[in-house]
């Protein structure tokens, strides 16, 4: 999607700055998950027939929200979940 190309550039210009240039820890993660049915923020706010992942679409995975059950244990979006669960946890114990 172009917030990767408008937004991630800058961004990660603006990490390589502070990690170069400061003593305190830098945490950054990028998500980049494309289902067709789970990534709301992109279906509700952007357009449904555009693929990719949106700024917001990780909040579906990290929290529970009205307009989607919890997907399968068998698919890619739970597996993302897990996953983006394990990345925030680990940042809660270590971070």
């Amino acid at each position: 999607m172009m917030s990767d190309r408008v937004l991630w550039h800058g961004l990660h210009r603006t990490i390589l700055a502070r990690a170069a240039r400061s003593r305190a820890r830098t945490f950054v993660y990028r998500i980049c998950l494309d289902s067709e049915f789970y990534n709301h923020y992109r279906i509700m706010m952007i357009d449904p027939k555009l693929r990719g992942t949106a700024h917001a679409d990780e909040l579906s995975y990290l929290f529970s929200n009205f307009t989607q059950q919890v997907p399968g244990k068998e698919t890619f979006e739970y597996r993302g979940l897990q996953t983006l669960v394990d990345v925030f946890s680990a940042f809660v114990i270590n971070g």
